[in-house]
């Protein structure tokens, strides 16, 4: 009678829904995640890493990463991944040779900083990550992007504490990379991530945050005024419409509802001019002092 009670009791509680899975972290997926924020959001606060003193100290920072690999774990790579670390390797062997021959070492030692950036990243992301940790490392690259397009966005919504005017830029997002055209790029990447994860993220949480924050990639992306992100953007438009998603009145794949109102949200907030901001991309030369 007790067991028949409780089976009964236990029969008649709600169960979640269908819907909603619990998806467990992994120690692998969480370094994916802090390597590409930790190394995107810091590069991108100095200029977008443009000046060598951040090939320094990015340098040096992966290259701990890497050292802390080796000796924590034994490495397990593949024959693909040795051939890219070594056409890597090779590329920073013949960038550091010529200095023998160059008529400006100085600046070919700062050329060699740089691609040692590129390997120390690929040596770190090899080492660290697992063949099932690539959907995390996109996670920490989006969430990276959304915290610069949100930044860029409160310098123009807080232009008094994190404003910086550039009278090349003019009213164009530029800020923190200073280049309109990286940050219109940048914000593209940013949304077509976004798009993805909350399209087909297993997590609830992860899906509603993707969608939240087209509502500042999107706005970035359009306010850079740039040639490059007007192009991306006309990409992902294209790419919405032939990726299968319903409209907003059809039935079926509610989970994917949100990214859509999200998506149809922040276009609207686009086509919104703000006083004094030209809708279309800014021909070079004009000055922009005016706006």
């Amino acid at each position: 009678m007790a067991g028949g009670a409780t089976t009964a009791r236990a029969d008649s509680l709600p169960r979640p829904a269908a819907g909603i899975r619990e998806v467990q972290v992994s120690w692998a997926d969480t370094r994916a995640v802090l390597l590409a924020l930790l190394t995107i959001t810091p590069l991108a606060a100095a200029n977008g890493g443009y000046w060598p003193p951040a090939w320094s100290w990015s340098s040096l920072a992966l290259l701990w990463i890497v050292g802390l690999a080796l000796v924590l774990r034994v490495p397990a790579l593949g024959r693909l991944e040795i051939a890219t670390l070594g056409a890597l390797l090779g590329l920073l062997a013949w960038t550091a040779a010529s200095t023998l021959w160059s008529s400006n070492v100085g600046q070919t030692v700062s050329e060699v900083q740089r691609v040692l950036v590129y390997v120390a990243g690929l040596a770190a992301a090899l080492l660290l990550l697992r063949g099932s940790s690539y959907k995390a490392l996109l996670i920490g690259v989006w969430g990276a992007v959304a915290l610069v397009c949100g930044y860029a966005l409160l310098t123009r919504l807080f232009p008094e504490r994190l404003g910086f005017y550039d009278p090349i830029a003019g009213y164009r997002l530029s800020e923190p990379l200073g280049y309109w055209n990286g940050l219109g790029i940048l914000a593209a990447i940013g949304s077509v991530l976004a798009l993805g994860l909350a399209a087909h993220s297993r997590s609830f949480l992860v899906r509603g945050t993707a969608g939240a924050s087209l509502l500042l990639t999107m706005p970035a992306l359009y306010f850079t005024f740039s040639r490059g992100a007007w192009i991306a953007r006309t990409a992902l438009r294209d790419s919405i419409r032939r990726s299968g998603l319903p409209p907003m009145t059809a039935t079926g794949w509610p989970r994917r509802w949100p990214v859509l109102r999200a998506w149809r949200l922040s276009v609207r907030c686009c086509s919104v001019s703000l006083p004094g901001v030209s809708p279309s991309p800014p021909a070079y030369g004009v000055d922009m002092r005016s706006h």
